[in-house]
C-alpha cells in the first residue's frame, strides 16, 4: 500500500503503436479512473496524473490498470514479431509530494 499523501505519476511514453491508442488510453489505481495530462503529439509524450491517496479505495496490494482502445501488432507491418502491442515507456515515476 502507499503511504498516505498526494502523488504525481509520470509515464514517459517513447512510442506508442499508433496515435489513438495514446490519445485514448485509459489508466485506473484499485479501479478508480486518473485524469491524464498529456504533454506531447502523436506518439511520443509525457503523461502525468495526480492522486491523493484518501480519494483511492484503499486495498492491501495497489494495482495501476491500463487501458487501451486498441493494440497493434508489429506483424500487420512484415515483422515475425506476433506481440500485441500498445505503447513503450522509457520510465514510469511515482512521486510523492511533500
Amino acid at each position: 500500500a502507499l503511504a498516505e499523501g498526494r502523488y504525481t505519476l509520470r509515464l514517459d511514453v517513447v512510442d506508442a503503436k499508433d496515435k489513438k491508442i495514446l490519445s485514448d488510453m485509459t489508466l485506473t489505481i484499485n479501479d478508480k479512473p486518473l485524469k491524464l495530462k498529456q504533454d506531447g503529439r502523436g506518439v511520443v509524450a509525457m503523461v502525468t496524473a495526480q492522486f491523493a491517496t484518501r480519494d483511492v479505495p484503499a486495498s492491501a496490494t495497489w494495482e495501476f490498470a491500463f487501458r487501451f482502445v486498441r493494440l497493434v501488432s508489429p506483424a500487420q507491418h512484415g515483422s515475425t514479431d506476433a506481440r500485441m502491442l500498445a505503447i513503450r515507456l522509457r520510465t514510469l515515476q511515482l512521486v510523492r509530494q511533500t
